[in-house]
């Protein structure tokens, strides 16, 4: 009976750790909620108390795996962008650069910042959330013509793109 409780807080700990395997936190949530649980139904079993021994084991463990995880492991820190295994490293690259210089354009205080970073995250990678808000920043500036290249553009990119699509339609009407 004791070894199925155990088995079976293991199993729930892992259950509810959730499924992102690739996260140091994950895992050491993991093996610290399976730790505590197994350690908390023994020690429970010798009062009667197995599954709320193993259940408080499972969420201390749990708690404490992911905080020696956080403190013991080194991880890169996230990327920036589309990750995927199966790309290619220089499209990986090309995608997170154009990323960042998306989020900085974003962040800029000031728009000829914010046009400089999107024309390289456009150089690096083009998309079509980059070509709208170039478009913006140019009819800004009054250059409609080239905010209209850079909706449709957009556009190209992704043909549903609708803030593009409702830009280029608000310049037409």
């Amino acid at each position: 009976m004791k070894s199925k409780v155990i088995v079976g807080l293991f199993a729930a700990s892992v259950a509810v750790s959730g499924c992102n395997w690739q996260s140091h936190h994950t895992t050491g949530t993991l093996i610290g909620a399976g730790a505590g649980a197994g350690i908390g139904a023994w020690i429970g079993s010798g009062s009667a108390n197995a599954v709320w021994g193993g259940a408080i084991g499972a969420v201390g463990g749990a708690l404490v795996g992911y905080f020696v995880a956080d403190v013991f492991t080194d991880s890169e820190p996230p990327r920036a962008g589309y990750t995927s295994t199966f790309a290619e490293s220089a499209d990986r690259e090309a995608r997170d650069r154009a990323e960042i210089h998306f989020n900085l354009a974003c962040k800029a205080m000031d728009a000829s910042t914010s046009e400089a970073h999107l024309r390289a995250s456009i150089d690096a990678k083009p998309t079509a959330p980059a070509w709208n808000n170039l478009g913006l920043l140019l009819l800004a500036k009054g250059d409609r013509a080239r905010a209209q290249d850079a909706f449709e553009a957009a556009v190209r990119i992704e043909p549903g793109y609708e803030p593009a699509v409702l830009n280029l339609a608000k310049m037409k009407g």
